[in-house]
């Protein structure tokens, strides 16, 4: 199960889908530190991030903010927070460990694998609404008339790229690509006057 686990994890990290335990974590924090010391506190008093891979855990609490403000110490207000989280969250939090002014938390298996079921079928998950707005996007094509080379497809990899993240927020997106129109000029340029036409019909 474990293995299992740490695969969910990866899983979990590589499709970005971490904003809503890091919103979880946010609000159990809150509620953990008005508990502990009845003050109301905002986001910026703290952050949260993704545990470094050196460390044991999955997310860390940032705690530098409020050691100023409540002047205690980084190990005391850390070990508060995390024993509070503990006994609130046993269902979400399944351990911490602290580290100066870093709380480091484990989520707990039944968290993941129940985030997991519930969107996994939700195709539009991680989208927003879209916002109703039209956009042009305009973006190279192949030259046909020279041999291709990576600078070529570096500009219009980064084009249909633009075009494909708007894609997901955007109501409707409008491609634009040139195709070769320097050689449509030449060809334009090179094509014969009325009166070269005349002669050669005479």
């Amino acid at each position: 199960m474990k293995i299992f686990s740490g695969q969910l994890k990866l899983i979990l990290q590589h499709i970005s889908l971490i904003m809503p335990f890091i919103d979880l974590i946010q609000s159990a924090v809150f509620k953990s530190l008005e508990e502990l010391y009845g003050q109301v506190f905002t986001e910026k008093d703290f952050q949260v991030n993704e545990t470094k891979p050196e460390f044991e855990g999955d997310y860390t609490v940032v705690l530098f903010a409020l050691v100023k403000n409540l002047k205690v110490s980084p190990e005391i207000l850390a070990k508060n927070i995390g024993e509070g989280l503990l006994k609130n969250n046993p269902g979400f939090i399944s351990g911490y460990n602290v580290i100066k002014s870093f709380l480091n938390l484990t989520i707990t298996e039944e968290a993941l694998f129940s985030f997991l079921e519930k969107n996994y079928n939700d195709v539009c998950f991680g989208k927003k609404s879209l916002n109703h707005k039209k956009v042009m996007v305009e973006y190279s094509s192949p030259n046909t008339n020279k041999p291709l080379h990576l600078g070529h497809l570096r500009n219009n990899f980064l084009g249909w790229s633009v075009a494909e993240i708007l894609r997901a927020t955007v109501e409707d997106i409008y491609e634009i690509r040139p195709r070769a129109t320097h050689a449509t000029l030449k060809a334009v340029s090179n094509r014969p006057s009325e009166a070269q036409r005349k002669r050669a019909a005479s």
